[in-house]
């Protein structure tokens, strides 16, 4: 295994970039992590790397979790090949777990890693994913009237239905001032409320939006009407993608329709920064259904990863986790 001290931001996300992995795999993500408190590893073994996160349990114990990874090089083409590298980056990985004490290593690789390869060596299903393994992708190579015509007929109208509601839409920074962190905050704890989620801490949305490089960026997004914020979203940018993370709208003002032209300068502001792609960040009629279909108003494409899998290395201490975490 290679010590952070043997990378730098510039080679570790020129991998990622290339092999078109999330900004979840990013350097400044392992950043942001440590911002929080965690313990951040960074392994690369030949033609695969991984950013992995030292998630702290009780009684001394831990997992380990590689959030849309490993990331394999798209040039692996040979199978024998492949499945070497893969059996030698499992065993750098559990040698790290044994070091740190791990009950579990946790997996959501999106490429280069199938199923099946998970399963032989030794992986199961998690009880529940961590990351959507459903997302829907736009291609921003398309021209605006272009994106315009491949949404549904409804989402085009509530984008010109807010605009000529008035509302506004304006594009803000942390250095900008904490106003409008403010208001992004306040909108998003309301939403979750009301939709009876689950969100992180003000102060981790906060330490989130300090952590910027070249080519990573949090912006905030917010749309007002009459002067008063009524919905706010946070998109990620990493390399050529956007990625629409998190987002809160006051219900009072659903008639003005702010989501709808909210994505849409989102998506312009992508296009303005010549962004390839656009992820609206997870879909799932089942568990997400309203925001499923507002999401498949804007048209674009279905991404289908394999989802969430672990590697149990200690089963009493993996059982009593999922149980516990069942219950909570």
């Amino acid at each position: 295994m290679q010590d952070k001290t043997t990378f730098d931001r510039e080679d570790w996300n020129k991998f990622v970039l290339e092999q078109d992995g999330s900004f979840l795999q990013s350097w400044e993500w392992g950043e942001f992590q440590k911002a929080i408190g965690r313990q951040v590893f960074y392994l690369k073994v030949d033609s695969y790397q991984s950013l992995i996160i030292k998630h702290d349990l009780a009684l001394g114990k831990s997992y380990l979790y590689c959030p849309r990874g490993p990331i394999a090089s798209l040039n692996l083409k040979v199978e024998s090949e492949k499945l070497k590298i893969i059996e030698l980056f499992l065993k750098e990985i559990k040698e790290l777990a044994k070091q740190e004490n791990a009950i579990f290593v946790r997996v959501e690789p999106t490429r280069g890693i199938a199923e099946d390869d998970l399963r032989k060596a030794g992986f199961i299903r998690a009880q529940k994913e961590v990351q959507p393994s459903r997302t829907l992708i736009l291609d921003l190579n398309l021209s605006e009237e272009e994106l315009l015509a491949q949404m549904h007929e409804k989402t085009r109208y509530n984008i010109g239905l807010a605009q000529r509601k008035g509302i506004s839409v304006t594009l803000r920074k942390l250095e900008d001032g904490e106003e409008a962190f403010e208001k992004f905050w306040q909108l998003l704890n309301q939403t979750a409320k009301r939709q009876k989620i689950s969100i992180f801490s003000r102060d981790y949305y906060k330490r989130q939006m300090t952590i910027k490089s070249g080519q990573f960026e949090n912006l905030l997004f917010i749309a007002a009407y009459q002067g008063k914020a009524i919905a706010a979203n946070l998109v990620i940018f990493f390399g050529n993608t956007a990625t629409y993370l998190h987002g809160g709208s006051d219900n009072v003002y659903r008639a003005q329709m702010a989501p709808h032209l909210l994505q849409w300068e989102q998506i312009k502001e992508a296009k303005r920064r010549d962004c390839r792609t656009y992820d609206f960040w997870g879909i799932d009629e089942n568990n997400w259904p309203g925001i499923t279909r507002f999401k498949n108003g804007f048209g674009g494409r279905e991404v289908q990863y394999i989802g969430t899998f672990d590697l149990i290395l200690k089963q009493a201490w993996y059982s009593a986790y999922v149980l516990i975490k069942k219950v909570l």
